[in-house]
């Protein structure tokens, strides 16, 4: 502060680019400090894989982190996501932004929730986690599976080898995955339908760069429609899609453009 005056403090802070997420208070202890940490993040939560704990940006009293130990499978799609983003690079970021705006439009449905979902939340209720704070939590696996699967039309598509066939049989596997998650896949299937049709094959005058599938070559540059993006950037702003958690939809769905169909399904 600049002269002899004394410090100023707001709350709530807010940070320049993300959010503010609770730091896991295990972590913290560990420090040297019993006082409330925080970290900036590009999500409104985080994950402590070593405490296994969920972390969030509720500030109210009495809100710590939520622990995750009868919840293995979020504890595996955090580690399937960072490999994921790994691997990929920025491009794995904005797939899993993608993946993640579809989670939501499935949240914001209940129509097309899957039933795991229901179980993920009944472990949730003895921590008396209200639904819009467990949310993010409580779809996360689906939404790493769905942006692993995405990847791998993605990779195809920017290397020019995406044919139509290919890109059909791959809305069929997507189906696939629904029917197994117990959801309503025709319907379920229609953000994933809007998201492809944002991903189309690219125009003639993008010259493909044909890389072999392993090696140092992995990574893929980032995708059209996405633009620019910074380590910090928060996820809705990387995400092609709108859908964001809470949001009210209308369960009259629209037909996604570019002329998608599942007809002949098995």
């Amino acid at each position: 502060m600049p002269g002899n005056r004394h410090p100023e403090w707001r709350w709530p802070w807010d940070a320049a680019s993300g959010y503010l997420v609770r730091a896991c208070e295990l972590c913290a202890r560990a420090k040297g400090t019993d006082e409330n940490a925080y970290l900036i993040s590009p999500t409104t939560w985080q994950v402590c894989t070593r405490h296994q704990r969920w972390l969030d940006n509720r500030r109210e009293e009495h809100t710590g982190s939520i622990p995750l130990h009868h919840l293995p499978d979020i504890i595996q799609a955090h580690h399937r996501r960072l490999t994921l983003e790994r691997r990929l690079g920025e491009s794995g970021r904005a797939l899993f932004a993608d993946a993640y705006a579809i989670a939501a439009y499935w949240w914001n449905l209940p129509v097309l929730s899957p039933p795991v979902w229901r179980e993920r939340q009944n472990h949730l209720r003895p921590a008396k986690t209200d639904d819009v704070r467990c949310a993010p939590l409580v779809l996360y696996p689906e939404a790493v599976h769905m942006a692993e699967a995405m990847a791998a039309r993605e990779r195809r598509r920017l290397r020019g080898t995406l044919t139509t066939n290919q890109a059909h049989s791959w809305l069929h596997h997507v189906a696939a995955l629904l029917d197994d998650w117990q959801m309503p896949a025709d319907l379920a299937i229609q953000p994933a339908l809007q998201w492809a049709a944002r991903h189309q094959n690219p125009d003639p005058a993008h010259q493909p760069n044909p890389r072999p599938a392993r090696g140092r070559y992995r990574r893929l540059p980032l995708p059209h429609p996405h633009t620019t993006q910074t380590t910090d950037t928060p996820l809705p702003e990387l995400s092609c899609l709108p859908w964001q958690i809470g949001e009210l939809l209308s369960p009259n769905l629209t037909p996604a453009p570019g002329g998608w169909t599942l007809t002949g399904r098995a």
